[in-house]
């Protein structure tokens, strides 16, 4: 489940990194001057890539957190917790 949103965010940053390139290209540095909606758009765009970098690290995080507590438990310990609630 996590590896699936994982994808996800990557297709989506993927997407907004190559937008990006592309208003970058077209406006240059002149884009952080101007008074047009494409300045509006570029500050959006901004914070939608720092926001899926963001989840994509903190999904990694959880992932890797649980992958080392499967690989900690032992199938003993597994099946005698399991059903157990406290």
């Amino acid at each position: 489940h996590f590896r699936a949103h994982e994808r996800y965010h990557r297709e989506n940053l993927a997407a907004y990194e190559a937008n990006l390139a592309e208003t970058e290209q077209r406006w240059g540095d002149s884009i952080r001057l101007m008074n047009i909606p494409a300045f509006g758009d570029y500050l959006t765009l901004m914070r939608g890539i720092g926001y899926e970098r963001e989840y994509i690290a903190w999904l990694q995080w959880v992932i890797d957190i649980l992958e080392e507590r499967v690989k900690q438990q032992s199938p003993d310990t597994f099946n005698t917790n399991q059903g157990h609630s406290k």
